[in-house]
């Protein structure tokens, strides 16, 4: 049956949550959990909760419905989490373990429709020959599943090259929803060889096979290791072929851990926002201090545009979708890298924020019934200005 969080399951944070849609509900899944009774970090919740996203909430009032579905007994943290519409199926890969790693496995959700589900492990051909990450940057498009680079430590995967923890993993990995076969690529560009923490846009309106973006985050190949946002990566998601394109405007901050969301716009124009964020190492000014900030790129003009500076709620490890249309939803997440990032209350209720993409704004509830998406109107006077 489905229920509600009780009392006693309130929770303070969901640091490493990962969120998609499929349907008419939002579905979370996973993260490190803390609440009144254990409000030090952490063990990862195996629960997965649903969201009716067809009505209208207030944050503080949002149901999370908690599927039914025993069948995955472990949780993990910052896993590779997608939603294929065709085979209307959530697909889980890699994560960080509590204890220790479990064997290599492809976890299915098969939602009812109803904001229930059932998970089982999926039998696949070709994953004995894969490296399970955490924190990869990941997708689906043209009916596969894409995860690129991720970290491995001692609770991803079970390894006995020492030389190897703690290292982000080269080139990506794609899983056919069809076939069930998956394969390895390691043809990818140096300056984003071993993405980790970073995020991948699927752009379905882009040259003959849509293509992907990869923003952000760390490369372990790289110095600083940092992901510049100065030169963004794509991909062919047929052809596999990258393409990398010059960025102007206002560049953002390096930084890792953030959320992405794109959405088609009225101008024959696409952009993606960026939440948030943890800052480059390297910044020892605000190293425990994440980013608050929302960002928007542009293609084809392939420009930055900073929408929001205020940072009101600035956090990391957290999760974004696209909903009602022209909203942004940010579920979880930390605001400081430091060791009491899980023991205070989350500023947004449960853990949710609404920012609205076209006015380029937070808003206190969630509509359903949201106008359409229409590019801000400071990307249309920059595309008209030439």
């Amino acid at each position: 049956a489905l229920s509600d969080p009780s009392p006693s399951e309130e929770v303070f944070r969901r640091n490493g949550p990962r969120a998609v849609i499929l349907g008419k509900y939002l579905y979370i899944d996973g993260g490190y959990v803390s609440g009144p009774a254990a409000p030090k970090c952490c063990t990862t919740t195996k629960d997965t909760f649903a969201i009716d996203i067809s009505k209208s909430w207030d944050p503080k009032d949002a149901k999370f419905l908690k599927l039914a579905s025993e069948t995955r007994k472990k949780g993990v943290y910052r896993s590779g989490f997608v939603a294929d519409e065709n085979k209307q199926a959530i697909y889980l890969w890699g994560g960080r373990r509590d204890i220790k790693p479990l064997d290599r496995q492809l976890w299915k959700l098969v939602p009812d429709g109803n904001g229930n589900g059932t998970w089982s492990s999926e039998i696949t051909t070709g994953i004995a020959g894969l490296v399970s990450t955490e924190s990869s940057a990941h997708t689906v498009a043209q009916g596969l599943g894409f995860w690129f680079g991720g970290g491995i430590n001692e609770l991803t995967e079970r390894t006995s090259n020492a030389a190897a923890i703690g290292t982000s993993v080269s080139g990506y990995v794609t899983y056919n929803f069809t076939a069930k076969t998956w394969t390895n690529h390691t043809d990818v560009p140096d300056a984003i060889k071993s993405p980790w923490a970073a995020t991948a846009t699927y752009i379905p309106d882009v040259g003959p096979n849509g293509v992907i973006v990869l923003i952000g985050g760390l490369s372990s190949t790289n110095s600083p290791l940092a992901i510049d946002f100065g030169t963004i990566y794509l991909m062919d998601p047929v052809t596999m072929v990258w393409y990398n394109q010059k960025a102007s405007g206002h560049l953002p901050a390096r930084r890792m851990d953030h959320c992405a969301v794109g959405v088609q716009g009225d101008n024959n124009t696409y952009e993606i926002f960026m939440y948030g964020g943890a800052r480059d190492a390297s910044d020892e000014a605000g190293k425990d201090t994440p980013f608050g900030d929302v960002w928007v790129l542009s293609l084809p003009g392939f420009v930055w545009h900073q929408a929001d500076g205020a940072g009101i709620n600035p956090r990391t490890h957290h999760a974004c979708v696209r909903a009602g249309n022209r909203q942004m939803l940010s579920i979880g997440g930390v605001n400081t890298t430091g060791s009491d990032g899980m023991s205070t209350k989350d500023s947004l209720p449960q853990g949710l924020g609404i920012f609205d993409m076209t006015r380029m704004e937070w808003k206190e509830t969630y509509n359903a019934d949201a106008e359409p998406y229409a590019t801000p109107e400071i990307i249309k006077k920059w595309y008209a200005d030439g």
